[in-house]
């Protein structure tokens, strides 16, 4: 690919990825609104947030600025965690939906 050719889908791909991590921060924004400002730690993992992380960072920054939590630590974990984590919410949550179903 020519270096012209790299240059222009770089920067669509950045620009890309810069309007998708401000969609995220809008849901994000909601949750937040919901649950109120009281969350200690924000972990973000798996969905190709390694490859977010230089827009998603900066936008959960600000949004924890806007929220006057800006000392709430923002951790991103790697793959391996995003896996695990993955798994054991799914589990979580097929559990108890499962235990709602099964009432008595």
């Amino acid at each position: 690919m020519s270096r012209n050719k790299y240059t222009h889908v770089a920067s669509v791909v950045d620009e890309e990825s810069y309007r998708f991590a401000q969609q995220l921060r809008n849901e994000i924004s909601k949750i937040y609104t919901r649950v109120g400002a009281t969350n200690e730690v924000i972990f973000v993992y798996g969905g190709g947030s390694g490859g977010l992380e230089q827009h998603l960072y900066n936008e959960i920054a600000n949004l924890l600025s806007d929220f006057n939590s800006g000392g709430t630590p923002i951790i991103y974990l790697n793959a391996a965690y995003s896996r695990f984590l993955n798994e054991h919410g799914l589990y979580s949550l097929a559990k108890g939906l499962y235990n709602i179903a099964h009432k008595d």
